[in-house]
């Protein structure tokens, strides 16, 4: 028999402009017992770290305003988040792209 884990303590940010693939990911990681933090934009973002440190950010690349890799930086240099895992998501179909995340750990394309 299988255990289920008990997910309701993890926090997760999801931060996408789409709104189909963000109610997607907010609706999967929801029906696993996450909380599931949202955002639109990268300033959404920001205003909702303000209240809570989630445990992992899932973050799309192409955000307007401010993109992904820049937000990302910006959490890198904030001790309150300066640790928080980031994968990135995205539609990038090039790897070389993924190069521009220096600063925020290693993209690893797949």
């Amino acid at each position: 028999m299988i255990e289920a884990k008990d997910n309701s303590s993890k926090a997760i940010l999801v931060v996408d402009d789409d709104e189909s693939i963000l109610s997607f990911l907010v609706f999967c990681l929801k029906s696993e017992g996450f909380q599931v933090l949202s955002a639109k934009s990268a300033e959404d973002a920001l205003s909702v770290l303000k209240n809570k440190t989630p445990d992992l950010v899932l973050l799309d690349i192409m955000l307007p305003m401010m993109d992904g890799f820049a937000l990302c930086k910006l959490l890198r240099r904030e001790p309150k988040t300066a640790k928080v895992p980031v994968l990135f998501i995205t539609a990038y179909a090039d790897p070389a792209n993924l190069q521009k995340s220096s600063g925020c750990g290693r993209a690893r394309p797949h």
